[in-house]
């Protein structure tokens, strides 16, 4: 579908972009939660999820969620509490009707509410990559820095480690 932004978005393109403006599975892929593999893992999830949705136009938003929790926990020992899945889950489905059904002006307004949120996790990102490059020292790997970590985390969740030694995202 053409919505104006130089391109035909696909099924593919917009859960991939779901994905990158989803915070809590960013936080995931920043931190490298599913190991070595975690870009492998992220591009195979981004592949199988377009599949799922485009094989099931019947979809529902449970399912859907159900199925990412369960690869989320799975693959990156993750467990998202603050029922973003359900959320984005949703905003996958409807994208998908969008995409299939239409209206363009419907599609161009979802597509740039995902821009937004993802623009707040890459600018924070990409000034911590081009601040830790210019720098030139990797000797800060080992050393904590506990006092920075507040304020890098999204406003709406909190990323914490249980006894158990899961990955949990909570509501503030």
């Amino acid at each position: 579908m053409d919505i104006g932004i130089g391109k035909p978005v696909t099924v593919s393109d917009f859960v991939k972009r779901v994905f990158r403006s989803w915070p809590g599975y960013q936080l995931a892929i920043k931190h490298q939660l599913g190991g070595s593999t975690t870009n492998e893992i992220h591009e195979w999830l981004c592949q199988v999820t377009t599949e799922y949705v485009e094989k099931s136009p019947q979809l529902d938003r449970d399912t859907l969620a159900e199925w990412l929790d369960q690869i989320f926990d799975n693959e990156f020992g993750l467990v998202l509490d603050d029922n973003s899945t359900d959320v984005f889950s949703n905003v996958i489905l409807r994208g998908a009707k969008l995409l299939r059904e239409g209206p363009a002006e419907e599609m161009k307004k979802q597509w740039d509410a995902l821009k937004e949120e993802g623009g707040q996790i890459s600018k924070a990102d990409g000034a911590e990559e081009s601040s830790s490059e210019s720098d030139g020292d990797n000797d800060d790997e080992d050393e904590p820095m506990e006092e920075d970590k507040p304020a890098k985390q999204p406003k709406g969740s909190r990323f914490v480690e249980g006894d158990d030694g899961w990955t949990q995202v909570c509501k503030r």
